[in-house]
C-alpha cells in the first residue's frame, strides 16, 4: 500500500513538507534533550542530590529502547514495518464494541472527578 493513498485520498491538501519537517522536530528534540542534560550534568557535580535527580530525569530516554528491544526479542514478535503494518486488522469487531458500549455511572466523587479530568 503506497503511502498517502489511505491517510491522504480525500483530503484536499498534501502533506508536501512533513518528512523535512519531521526530521527537524526530531533533531530539535534530540537537541534540547541533550542539553538539558548536559545542564543538569553540569550541575550536578556541585550536588549529588542533584545527580539524583538528573538520573531519574532522563533515565527513560536510554532505558526505552533496551526494554522495546528486549521485548521484541523476548517474546520473539514480528517486526512490522510501517508500510507493511494492517491497521484495519479486526476493525469490524472493534466497531461493533464502540456501537454497543455503555458508559458505567461513576460510584463515587473520586471516579467522577476522574472521568471529569480524562474523558
Amino acid at each position: 500500500m503506497p503511502r498517502g493513498t489511505v491517510l491522504l485520498e480525500h483530503s484536499s491538501w498534501r502533506l508536501w513538507a512533513a518528512t523535512p519537517f519531521s526530521w527537524k522536530a526530531n533533531g530539535t528534540c534530540r537537541i534540547s534533550c541533550s542539553r538539558k542534560f548536559w545542564i543538569s550534568l553540569t550541575q550536578a557535580v556541585y550536588l549529588a542530590k542533584t545527580l539524583t535527580n538528573t538520573r531519574y530525569r532522563y533515565m527513560m530516554i536510554f532505558l526505552f529502547p533496551v526494554i522495546y528491544i528486549g521485548w521484541k526479542l523476548l517474546k520473539k514478535t514480528k517486526w512490522v514495518r510501517s508500510d507493511e503494518a494492517d491497521l484495519y486488522q479486526d476493525l469490524d469487531e472493534i466497531e461493533e464494541y464502540h456501537k454497543n458500549y455503555v458508559p458505567v455511572p461513576p460510584k463515587n466523587a473520586v471516579e467522577k472527578w476522574f472521568n471529569w479530568l480524562f474523558s
